[in-house]
């Protein structure tokens, strides 16, 4: 199964180190990988962060998934994820 969505952040420590662009969700057997094209906001948060949070728009709720390992190549990101993320209604 595959989602699909427009926007969504990575977060460094709280703080907004890039948007995400039509991002996509493959769910797996072994956990889910998110997809998505990086427009960085702070490239030194970027390069000198180890671990992100990922936040993603899902309609009018935001799913997060803490402290995750991200790969960016070439403006393109890829995470494996493990477990539900935290779900969060809009206001």
């Amino acid at each position: 199964m595959e989602i699909k969505g427009i926007a969504g952040t990575l977060l460094a420590g709280g703080r907004i180190a890039a948007r995400l662009r039509d991002w996509t969700i493959e769910h797996l057997e072994t956990g889910s990988v998110i997809r998505a094209a990086v427009e960085p906001v702070i490239p030194f948060w970027l390069e000198h962060s180890s671990h992100f949070d990922v936040v993603l728009q899902v309609g009018s709720r935001t799913w997060r998934w803490r402290r995750i390992e991200v790969l960016i190549d070439q403006g393109r990101m890829k995470a494996q994820v493990e477990g539900n993320p935290e779900v969060r209604s809009g206001a």
